[in-house]
């Protein structure tokens, strides 16, 4: 009984794994990597792409800081008001922490049960 049981599960087996194993490749596969020509031509295109990114980055860069001459006194501005928000905000995060140190002090314990 064991032995034809096993025999039944090994001929399941190959039957499974002899069809893929003479299975016809597909025509699209095997056609594999570029080779190295293809490999230099994309590395080109995709360097020239870089440049030319580039070289628009620079000019917009140029426009920019041509129409903002007066940009110290914007840094400057921005500066007072990132100082002026920090401020703000350290003195909003003192008064929660004052909230919650107020809070703590009037909530009941969950172990004293005769407060």
């Amino acid at each position: 009984m064991k032995q034809s049981l096993l025999r039944l599960i090994v001929t399941i087996l190959f039957m499974f794994t002899s069809q893929t194993l003479l299975a016809e490749k597909p025509s699209w596969a095997g056609k594999g990597k570029p080779s190295a020509e293809q490999k230099e031509a994309h590395k080109k295109a995709m360097n020239s792409k870089e440049d030319d990114n580039d070289d628009k980055e620079k000019k917009s860069k140029k426009e920019k800081s041509k129409n903002h001459e007066d940009d110290d006194d914007d840094n400057d501005d921005k500066e007072k008001k990132s100082k002026d928000m920090k401020n703000k905000s350290l003195n909003d995060m003192k008064e929660i922490e004052k909230g919650i140190e107020q809070k703590e002090e009037k909530r009941k314990k969950w172990w004293n049960f005769f407060n």
